[in-house]
């Protein structure tokens, strides 16, 4: 530009001087047109540097202020990305049994014309279409029918599928005339690839292991179980290509490649043992139906180290057809899920807390001469805690008092351990917190601050009622009774995590020292007393007992009204057992809870037998030592 003015007024200059040589008459008027010129040529210079001026500024203003929204549209027109999904992580059992693992699957998009007259032919045949796809898709015609409205346009189907459903989509036929021609081409079913979740064993282990769901943006999401928990390990990070393209979309190959590298997602190898968790199942479902439960929970776990070997619920559910579940609660883990009232599984460690803080003598003797036991002077019905029956069970010592589950007797050996000593112990047995085994849907209670327990709080708590706890974590605390030195293990469901650089495993781990050796040895003896002299040794007796040492404790508990209500229901309860075998050094402790069985009243009429069924099941499985060598009669 500046070059250009320059040569500009180099020409005028110089036909001036031409002009006043050849014309000198007309010198005059020459002159005055060169006045004339120079002024005009004044103006354009002004002009023209006034415009490179502005082209200049324009030129800072895109190239500077603008470069990153202008580099962000020119790759928008000249780049693409090729997303690519990768793996997520797979759950294996403990022996390499794949429990939830992806495959290649798709994406379907269902997509209407806005002309009204191909809109017109859809709405014809959406009818047929809707009664076969529902059927390949496995729901009900009217969840399909209900999105297909008077505006529908675009529809992203919220499950994906498996090859064979999406060859089966295609070839429906209600488009199609006679001679197979589309006579509603404006509809269009859009496939894209993807992965999707499977569980090659169905319903087995369906709660520790969730599922994947998908979030209100249409984005997988882990949902319960270690699949809820650990999602952000074992889902994937997807490789992204940018690459550039011409004019009409296609890889311009000579161009430099963007890559983000995909990262496939880790794996989790669990402690369940899938042989015995499939006869846990199978027990479990048995017993929950023979005595009309409302549900059932069972945990198996080695005491020595915490490893949980099974953890089952029933009712249960297929992982990859969640959606069929008819009620939410059945997707939850109860093993860990429920809160609820243990009752007198909780009297062994009553009796163990009373014997580690020296309150009690080994030899401590309860005289129940009443059949219950009064908080205060001229007490009303409210402050008296009786027998299960109402009868006094006479002089008791500390096995006769769990035998008979004698609630006057616990309630007195709570008043001499005082709440100051008992109440430290909550937070050891893990009471009122999370064990942190790796599950989503864990719950945990409330415990009340030490300075607002009265005594009467702490008698009802000390045999189980009014204090809250999950099946895990009672099953926790009842282990510390059954392991060798009086620990409680941390529990775990997770063996390893692992990918292509690094390995994660879990080592066994003290939680909390609680009871001294001799004093677990000691309690391990009463609770085998219990059994075999109690009313479980009427249920064991034949099976179980001339082949097995067991030890272990029953509860049945009232359910709070809830609702803000105070008081229990007098129709409804739940029961529990729970129990380990062999009675010293156990190899297996294993809790079993009913909610609000049909059959029977108490937990020797229905938890008792069927925690023995599912025992039967999986004793020679475990290799559990049997009495003097003899062997088990069943298998």
């Amino acid at each position: 530009m500046i070059a250009l003015l320059i040569c500009m007024r180099n020409t005028m200059v110089t036909r001036g001087f031409d002009g006043r040589r050849r014309f000198g008459g007309q010198r005059t008027a020459v002159s005055n047109d060169l006045r004339l010129s120079a002024g005009n040529l004044r103006a354009v210079i002004v002009f023209l540097i006034l415009l490179v001026i502005a082209n200049i500024a324009q030129l800072v203003h895109w190239q500077v202020f603008k470069h990153e929204e202008l580099a962000v549209g020119a790759d928008a027109v000249h780049k693409t990305e090729v997303v690519t999904e990768a793996k997520r992580g797979t759950i294996f059992a403990s022996d390499g049994t794949v429990l939830a693992i992806d495959e290649p699957a798709w994406e379907l998009t269902f997509e209407l014309s806005s002309i009204e007259q191909e809109r017109s032919e859809f709405f014809a045949g959406k009818d047929g279409f809707v009664a076969q796809a529902s059927e390949i898709l496995n729901i009900d015609p009217a969840d399909l029918d209900k999105y297909f409205t008077d505006d529908f346009r675009y529809y992203r189907y919220p499950r994906k599928l498996s090859e064979t459903k999406r060859k089966a989509l295609l070839a429906i036929d209600a488009f199609h005339d006679e001679k197979g021609h589309s006579i509603s081409p404006a509809f269009v079913l859009r496939f894209s690839p993807s992965q999707r979740r499977v569980y090659p064993n169905n319903r087995l282990a369906s709660h520790v292991l969730g599922f994947i769901s998908r979030d209100d943006k249409g984005r997988d999401i882990g949902a319960y179980g270690v699949q809820g928990f650990f999602y952000g390990d074992i889902k994937a990070d997807t490789s992204v290509d940018t690459i550039e393209v011409d004019a009409g979309g296609s890889a311009i190959l000579t161009t430099h490649l963007d890559r983000t590298k995909a990262r496939e997602g880790k794996d989790i190898v669990l402690t369940i043992q899938p042989h015995i968790q499939a006869l846990v199942e199978s027990k479990l479902k048995e017993q929950v139906e023979k005595y009309q439960a409302k549900s059932g929970s069972v945990i198996l776990m080695d005491p020595q180290t915490g490893k949980i070997i099974a953890m089952a619920n029933y009712p249960d559910y297929n992982p990859g057809q969640y959606w069929l579940v008819g009620e939410s609660w059945i997707l939850k883990n109860k093993a860990v899920a429920d809160l609820y009232e243990p009752g007198s599984v909780f009297k062994p460690l009553t009796v163990g807390i009373g014997l580690q803080t020296r309150s009690i003598p080994r030899d401590y003797i309860c005289d129940d001469d009443k059949g219950y036991y009064a908080f205060y002077e001229g007490t009303t019905d409210e402050h008296l805690i009786y027998t299960w029956d109402r009868n006094p069970d006479g002089v008791q010592r500390l096995e006769d008092i769990l035998k008979n589950s004698n609630n006057p007797c616990i309630a007195q050996i709570s008043q001499e351990i005082g709440i100051k000593k008992y109440y430290p112990y909550f937070g050891k047995l893990g009471i009122g917190e999370f064990s942190d085994i790796g599950l989503q849907d864990e719950a945990t209670s409330y415990v009340k601050p030490e300075s607002e327990w009265l005594d009467l709080d702490l008698a009802v708590a000390a045999f189980g009622q009014s204090q809250s706890v999950t099946p895990l974590q009672m099953v926790s605390a009842f282990s510390s009774l059954a392991n060798t030195h009086g620990d409680r293990m941390q529990p775990y469901i997770i063996d390893s995590i692992k990918d292509d650089t690094e390995e994660i495993r879990t080592r066994p781990a003290v939680k909390e020292h609680i009871f001294d050796p001799d004093i677990a040895y000691q309690v391990q003896d009463m609770l085998e007393y219990a059994v075999s002299k109690g009313d479980a040794k009427w249920i064991m007796k034949t099976d179980v007992l001339p082949y097995y040492s067991v030890a272990g404790k029953t509860g049945t508990a009232q359910i709070p009204l809830g609702n803000g209500k105070v008081g229990y229901y007098k129709d409804r309860n739940n029961t529990t057992f729970i129990g380990f075998s062999p009675t010293h050094n156990a190899q297996m402790i294993m809790l079993l809870r009913l909610e609000e069985p049909g059959v029977g009243k108490f937990s020797t009429e229905n938890v008792v037998p069927a925690w023995v069924e599912i025992f039967k099941e999986i004793a020679t499985e475990l290799n559990l030592p049997r009495r003097n060598g003899i062997p088990a009669k069943y298998k």
